[in-house]
């Protein structure tokens, strides 16, 4: 997806919204799409409709960074069909988000899922890293609409700001994780991606261990591999990235599933439920997926991964718990 953006506005010098290719899959419809965008800058709806009808809870799958569902969609089609599943995008094209809070985005989508299912009806959102944190943030904001039955999955994403970490505590994790991480990252090497991650969650970490501030922008060489993109792709991503660090999460009355990967991140904290724990009132229930955290979510983990969901929602139905 990036990459494709990255090549449109390189040699069209077009900046489109991150669901753009879930919108528009094939050629001639983004073709279509980036002529409509030259006359009249049409801007696309921000829900994605993977599958419709059914009477199962509905999956709304929930944007991270990137501000686009197109990576879940290969997992909302493997969804039973009783099964309706939904893609909630960031509505804003790159150039206009400044002062963007996981809140208003939440608020956004809240105002999104009103519109498509009843208070009474059970759903469950879906998201992955940074679309974990948003998806939270929806089912707490729900519930104080009416929405009692909702279940946020949480895959691979810590809850940041909630139970703060000491130095000491930083280093023994980064220790705890690294024979894993780099195990990984030497697997999946590729050049000149690999380094460039390499070199990004080093550098993070160097910053981290020293006491030094975080970032104040977002870094592509960790996410993408890249060492630069877009100047208005990156005022999107660090938006969306200042908006992730900024987030303390609030208390919510029922319980969620975190969905933790068999390959940590390296800087990945050692209690089992990432912090979670202390602001899911109901409980954190938490489960192991394949994979690490890039590349959880892809096509090659996608038959364990929604395996994962499908019984996490047959429990949540029922209501039981899942089996670990």
């Amino acid at each position: 997806t990036v990459r494709v953006l990255v090549a449109i506005h390189e040699r069209l010098h077009r900046d489109l919204p991150p669901d753009s290719l879930q919108r528009f899959p094939t050629l001639k419809l983004l073709a279509d799409y980036v002529n409509s965008t030259v006359r009249d800058d049409a801007i696309p709806d921000s829900v994605s409709i993977f599958q419709s009808g059914g009477t199962g809870c509905p999956f709304f799958f929930v944007a991270g960074l990137g501000g686009s569902t197109s990576d879940y969609e290969h997992l909302a089609t493997r969804i039973d069909s009783r099964h309706p599943a939904y893609g909630l995008n960031a509505r804003s094209r790159f150039d206009a988000i400044s002062g963007v809070s996981v809140e208003s985005i939440a608020a956004n989508h809240v105002a999104e899922i009103e519109r498509i299912v009843a208070p009474s009806r059970k759903l469950v959102l879906v998201g992955h890293s940074f679309g974990g944190t948003i998806a939270f943030e929806i089912a707490r904001q729900l519930r104080k609409k009416g929405f009692v039955d909702v279940l946020p999955i949480v895959i691979d994403m810590p809850a940041i700001n909630a139970a703060p970490r000491t130095t000491r505590q930083k280093v023994l994790d980064v220790l705890r994780n690294l024979p894993a991480w780099t195990a990984h990252e030497v697997a999946h090497f590729r050049l000149p991606g690999s380094l460039l991650r390499v070199y990004g969650n080093l550098r993070r970490m160097v910053r981290a261990l020293s006491g030094l501030p975080t970032a104040d922008k977002f870094d592509p060489h960790i996410y993408f591999g890249r060492w630069n993109l877009p100047q208005a792709y990156q005022t999107f991503l660090t938006s969306m990235y200042l908006a992730m660090l900024a987030y303390v999460p609030g208390r919510y009355e029922g319980r969620m599933i975190l969905l933790r990967t068999k390959i940590p991140t390296l800087t990945r904290r050692s209690d089992i439920t990432m912090g979670w724990q202390a602001v899911a009132a109901g409980g954190v229930e938490v489960h192991s997926i394949p994979g690490g955290h890039e590349d959880c979510v892809s096509e090659r983990h996608g038959s364990e991964l929604i395996s994962a969901l499908l019984r996490c929602a047959a429990s949540f139905e029922s209501g039981e718990r899942a089996p670990v």
